[in-house]
């Protein structure tokens, strides 16, 4: 098969999220309000999202916590694909990167669905802490790594570790909850942990490889520059202290065994 121009694989993303967008808009039948509903009192509701962490230090433990993942988490990814070619060496990185991201899913689902099992034997914190140590000594192997087989196995057991962290992350979310009858709302909150991490991950990243410097050379399509070892070792290094972070403060939380 020919290669397959850009425009068209955007052409097709977007006719994909159209076409799903219908059948929601067409098959799901809501029932109209009785009544209109009244004005929005946007300082009201600013301040109801507001989780006072004195009051309850066990959610606001989970959620820094979890911030912290994500932020280890999401400062790595965005840039697997540079890192397949300047620590790795691939000219073409799309298909490796695009592997090594297959089985870090497939192992994640594998140890998700026995992380949440063994959790609720051992208790949560117990699984969370086996998890973040075994993501942050692999994070740290990743600047070891010279082959793409390398590169897989690190990918895969990085993957068995946060399968089992974001299973248990979540039943850890939900046990700490200060309200159960407004759970939506305060599960909403909790997920700002998740959103907010990757809005700031990759910037700050991004500049920390930077700094370590960069070399100019020519690629196949044309001029580049290859970012130093250096740079992607501060950054995975970076990865690591989030994750051992995330671990360490999970022993404030203490409503969860």
């Amino acid at each position: 098969m020919g290669h397959v121009p850009e425009i068209v694989k955007y052409v097709a993303v977007g006719a994909a999220l159209v076409g799903f967008a219908l059948v929601t808009i067409l098959g799901v039948k809501e029932t109209p309000l009785p009544e209109k509903p009244p004005k929005i009192d946007w300082a009201l509701y600013l301040h109801s999202l507001w989780i006072n962490p004195r009051l309850y230090p066990d959610f606001a433990w989970v959620w820094v916590t979890r911030a912290l993942v994500m932020l280890g988490f999401y400062s790595v990814l965005p840039f697997v694909n540079y890192y397949f070619v300047d620590v790795i060496g691939i000219e073409k990185p799309d298909g490796p990167a695009s592997m090594m991201t297959g089985l870090l899913l497939i192992s994640s689902c594998v140890s998700g669905i026995y992380g949440g099992m063994i959790s609720d034997r051992i208790g949560r914190k117990r699984v969370v802490y086996i998890a973040n140590v075994m993501i942050a000594i692999v994070a740290l192997s990743f600047i070891f790594c010279r082959s793409i087989p390398q590169v897989l196995l690190a990918g895969s057991i990085f993957g068995l570790g946060y399968g089992a962290y974001i299973s248990v992350d979540w039943a850890l979310g939900t046990d700490v909850l200060p309200n159960k009858k407004s759970a939506g709302k305060e599960m909403g909150v909790w997920h700002i942990a998740m959103t907010l991490p990757q809005t700031i991950a990759a910037p700050f990243a991004g500049d920390l490889i930077l700094r370590f410097g960069k070399t100019p050379y020519m690629s196949p399509d044309g001029p580049s520059v290859h970012y130093t070892i250096n740079g992607y070792a501060a950054v995975f290094g970076l990865c690591a202290i989030c994750f051992a972070l995330g671990a360490y403060f999970l022993k404030n939380v203490k409503s969860v065994r």
